[in-house]
């Protein structure tokens, strides 16, 4: 199954660029022809480009929830993801 593994983030802001450190680790320590790493510092909408033509994405970002402490991982499944504000019409 094609997969990216997609690190979000901000390399100007360090408590906001774990997704892409993350990722930059992982794709030097695992090789497999169907999993892709790549990292951006897009939002939102502008995305959708970096998923065209995988059937699945795992994205690594850093968010507040104010349910978990700082450093817990969260899995959050399409229908679970919590809507931004920001991206309502």
């Amino acid at each position: 199954m094609k997969t990216i593994v997609l690190g979000l983030g901000n390399s100007l802001l360090k408590d906001d660029a774990i997704g892409l450190i993350l990722v930059k680790k992982l794709s030097e320590r695992v090789n497999h022809p169907e999993i892709e790493f790549k990292t951006s510092e897009k939002v939102g909408l502008n995305l959708i480009e970096y998923l065209k033509g995988y059937e699945q994405a795992i994205i690594i970002d850093a968010i507040i929830t104010g349910k978990k402490g700082v450093g817990e991982i969260i899995e959050f499944s399409l229908d679970q993801l919590p809507v931004s504000p920001r991206l309502r019409s």
